[in-house]
């Protein structure tokens, strides 16, 4: 393969890796934030946290910040879930093109709803909508169509559910059909070696980021408090 033609296969990522490293890199952080959430690896090397660490309000202020954190957590994983179910009903998708249009739909639909506040009220179609979704891959490649186009419900929220969502069990799904989906898209040649599908791709990777940060970032808040409260041990053992 020349030069030329690497450039167009694998263009350089935002860390300057191949575009194909930089997404199996993204693949191992999906499971290793999983990882630590299940208590199965350490956080860089240092403690393991636990379930209720990694759950435990961070908003400072008194009983109506703990409830206004709690209120948040709860939006977020009812979010997930129904991202994640969306994502699951694409990777049937046979087609490289429709697959990455639809993948990038539903994450851009996330990041317009997750933003706007009030997706609640208008979220609550996704079961309905599963049959449309077998007729998704009629996406026009070329195009700047959206699952709406195919027919498909493109709303991602989750419905009313009878009882509360388990944050670990949804953080661990999440993750790992984003791992899924991903690995999906390096899997086919077709895919990871068409100029177009790898910038469309790298558009979406930008937002799922966004995602990966805000967990990351709070696993470095649950993390800093267990350092502090190691040290403050040790320092009481003196």
């Amino acid at each position: 393969m020349d030069s030329q033609a690497s450039d167009l296969y694998f263009p350089e990522g935002a860390s300057g890796l191949p575009v194909i490293d930089y997404l199996r890199r993204r693949v191992c952080t999906f499971r290793y934030i999983a990882a630590v959430h299940s208590g199965t690896a350490h956080y860089f090397g240092t403690v393991v946290l636990t379930p209720d660490e990694l759950t435990r309000p961070t908003a400072g202020g008194g009983s109506a910040a703990t409830e206004a954190e709690t209120v948040k957590i709860r939006r977020r994983v009812q979010k997930w879930f129904g991202l994640g179910m969306k994502i699951g009903g694409c990777l049937g998708i046979p087609s490289a093109g429709d697959f990455v249009k639809a993948f990038g739909a539903l994450v851009s639909e996330y990041e317009t709803e997750h933003a706007d506040g009030k997706a609640t009220n208008r979220m609550k179609r996704i079961f309905t909508s599963r049959s449309s979704s077998r007729n998704s891959s009629h996406i026009d490649q070329a195009g700047s169509g959206s699952l709406s186009e195919t027919g498909q419900d493109a709303s991602i929220d989750a419905p009313h559910m009878p009882f509360e969502f388990d944050y670990h069990q949804v953080l661990l799904s999440f993750f790992e059909i984003l791992a899924v989906a991903y690995e999906k898209f390096l899997a086919n040649p077709d895919a990871h070696r068409n100029q177009s599908y790898v910038d469309a791709w790298m558009k979406v990777d930008g937002k799922i980021k966004k995602i990966v940060a805000v967990v990351i970032k709070e696993m470095e808040s649950f993390a800093h408090t267990r350092f502090q409260d190691e040290w403050a041990q040790i320092a009481a053992g003196d």
